[in-house]
């Protein structure tokens, strides 16, 4: 596995990545998040229960977007604490990672580049 900064790969490949408009960045912010629990339910045999909320938090950057949170919750096994890193701070050019397996996503960019868009 070959790993690089989030930020440094992001930074080449924003229309790629999907977050070349905020309203882009939030689809595929909720997109890779719920990608995420989907892998991480059927990877533990488990029928999903995900809970997504979105909520405006104030102005955005531009003139034309929000600040909004976004929260994914699910039933899935979750990560261990000692990939959280890993999990938000790189990129990680594998389609599996720790014990899962991505079958949804692509190029492993993930949640990591909706934390480096925040």
């Amino acid at each position: 596995m070959t790993s690089s900064s989030t930020a440094e790969y992001f930074a080449k490949n924003l229309q790629q990545v999907g977050f070349s408009s905020p309203t882009k960045a939030v689809l595929t912010t909720l997109k890779e998040a719920v990608d995420n629990s989907l892998d991480a339910c059927e990877e533990a045999g488990i029928l999903p229960d995900i809970m997504i909320t979105v909520n405006k938090v104030g102005a955005g950057a531009s003139k034309s977007s929000d600040l909004v949170e976004i929260t994914v919750e699910d039933n899935g096994p979750g990560i261990d604490g000692d990939d959280l890193a890993k999990v938000y701070g790189e990129y990680l050019a594998s389609s599996k990672f720790g014990r899962g397996r991505a079958t949804r996503g692509q190029q492993g960019i993930g949640i990591s580049a909706a934390t480096t868009w925040a």
